[in-house]
């Protein structure tokens, strides 16, 4: 929706070029989702890309940049992630001026440029309902992946993140970040996240 349009490292004519839809083809000839799905693969800087039709003959690409946010190590390498954690390379050296993201990833995860990551969470007992707890058993708990985008959203609004160098998720009842490489933050679990940060960025930015 910018004129003209924000395409990151990639022009508009690579785009096209990757969704191989030529002039003079049928408009219902292809599926949008797969060539939306196609071009995410193709194009690890792109955390958005959606294609769709508009008739009588005009396709349309709409693409959010990726930006490098974060980096992770695993197997011996690094990953260099986005904000929505899509891998956008593969460095065998640790990367500089990025977050360290301290998370666990499933089995075989897949790590290859183009791939989106969901974190893991190390399993623990399930606890019997009783009446005293059977409201926050019936909670659906958050998943990593969603445990992050709040506590990004946090640390943004009260201008910490960017001064925050490691991200800490390998327990989710043990949250904590780093702050200039010198002040260390524990919040346990992500409940009150909001207040937790609020209260971290009054102590440290005041």
């Amino acid at each position: 929706r910018t004129t003209p349009a924000n395409t990151g490292i990639y022009t508009e004519q690579q785009l096209i070029d990757a969704t191989g839809i030529q002039v003079g083809d049928n408009l219902y000839g292809f599926s949008t989702r797969e060539k939306s799905d196609q071009l995410l693969a193709q194009m690890p800087y792109l955390d958005v890309a959606v294609v769709t039709r508009q008739a009588p003959g005009t396709v349309i690409i709409r693409v959010q940049p990726a930006v490098e946010r974060f980096k992770m190590e695993y197997s011996g390498s690094w990953l260099v992630l986005s904000e929505q954690l899509k891998v956008l390379r593969v460095e065998p050296a640790e990367p500089d001026n990025l977050v360290q993201l301290d998370a666990l990833l499933p089995e075989g995860a897949a790590t290859t440029p183009g791939s989106f990551l969901t974190l893991d969470a190390p399993s623990e007992p399930t606890a019997l309902a009783t009446p005293e707890n059977a409201d926050e058993a019936d909670t659906p708990q958050e998943t990593p992946n969603e445990v992050l985008n709040e506590l990004l959203g946090e640390l943004d609004q009260y201008g910490l993140l960017d001064g925050t160098t490691v991200l800490t998720m390998q327990n989710m009842t043990e949250l904590s970040f780093l702050y200039q490489g010198r002040v260390s933050v524990q919040l346990g679990t992500a409940n009150n996240l909001d207040y937790k940060i609020r209260f971290a960025a009054y102590i440290i930015l005041d």
